[in-house]
């Protein structure tokens, strides 16, 4: 099993919509070699006063998903366009585990690059050590509340 962070950009796709209507389960296009039971978090860019972090956690449970198989949330892109431009991918199904709640920041990108994150967030990239000790640790803060 592998840990992976994902960007989201709301300028593209609104996944705080999409989950609040849709439900607990997203389809994610497939960029990466993820494996059923790998842990997503997704990151949050920057929009408007809210900053870059992570929300949400998934646990992919469905890999090679074609656009035929795909969930339909065309609704939660920016354009239609920007949906069907997915259909010659594959995706991912995520189940999703844990959700922050808006407005909480304890995963904001100071944090993350405090304990260890490297990347500046462009695609899906993998995480270990001490920065998945130090996420998992707020998930596991934020749900024995």
């Amino acid at each position: 099993m592998r840990y992976w962070i994902i960007p989201s950009n709301d300028k593209f796709y609104r996944v705080d919509d999409a989950i609040a209507n849709i439900g607990r389960f997203i389809d994610w296009t497939q960029r990466r070699q993820y494996d059923i039971g790998d842990i997503v978090f997704i990151y949050k860019t920057k929009t408007g006063k809210e900053p870059s972090h992570i929300r949400y956690m998934f646990e992919v449970v469905a890999t090679g998903l074609k656009f035929d198989d795909v969930i339909i949330d065309v609704d939660y892109w920016s354009t239609p366009k920007e949906f069907y431009d997915n259909r010659k991918l594959d995706h991912v199904r995520l189940q999703l585990l844990a959700d922050l709640g808006k407005g909480n920041y304890s995963l904001e990108r100071k944090n993350l690059v405090d304990n260890g994150l490297k990347s500046r967030m462009q695609g899906a990239v993998t995480v270990d050590g001490h920065l998945l000790d130090f996420i998992q640790d707020a998930f596991m803060a934020y749900c024995d509340k």
